[in-house]
């Protein structure tokens, strides 16, 4: 997630990004930085990626996310259970991730 500032104030935008090409996967501005907005971009790029959106259809992705309260939230790590993904929280202090997605 990164913030923008709009003529309308600050805008969160979330973006998933395949690490491998770089290609942008998914997604989503709000003016709402939420657990469920930050899902919005993970699930654009399952459905891109797999075809379908459902139980165990992303097994084996890895979704590399920072630290922030979004992504630890209980309801985005479930969200992941859900569609066989695995979580891979960055190091601490490794902004990498976030730098790729604001590129």
């Amino acid at each position: 997630m990164t913030s923008i500032a709009t003529g309308e104030g600050q805008a969160a935008a979330f973006i998933a990004v395949d690490h491998c090409s770089a290609e942008c996967m998914g997604i989503h501005a709000s003016a709402a930085a939420t657990r469920h907005e930050a899902l919005e971009p993970v699930w654009q790029g399952v459905r891109r990626s797999f075809g379908a959106f459902g139980k165990d259809v992303a097994t084996g992705l890895k979704i590399r996310h920072d630290h922030g309260s979004q992504y630890m939230s209980r309801d985005f790590q479930r969200e992941l259970r859900f569609l066989g993904a695995e979580s891979s929280p960055a190091f601490v202090r490794a902004p990498e991730g976030n730098g790729c997605a604001e590129r």
